[in-house]
């Protein structure tokens, strides 16, 4: 189980990615806050294309496929 400070790093991570930040905004230098943020950042990325997705995207392959496209426009 994380520690109390890690899940709270990871959190941020989560929130700086349904924020629209990126990867670069990192505010950590230590290797496992800045593990820690990466995940959560990975975590709330993968949210972030949840919420946009309806209900049959979010069941098939059809929300790889649809973002696959959002990365080609």
């Amino acid at each position: 189980m994380p520690s109390l400070k890690s899940q709270a790093v990871f959190e941020e991570g989560q929130n700086a990615a349904l924020c629209g930040k990126t990867l670069d905004d990192c505010p950590y230098r230590r290797v496992e806050k800045i593990n820690a943020w990466v995940r959560g950042f990975h975590e709330g990325t993968l949210k972030a294309q949840q919420l946009t997705l309806n209900p049959m995207q979010a069941r098939t392959n059809q929300g790889h496929i649809a973002h696959l496209r959002s990365l080609l426009n």
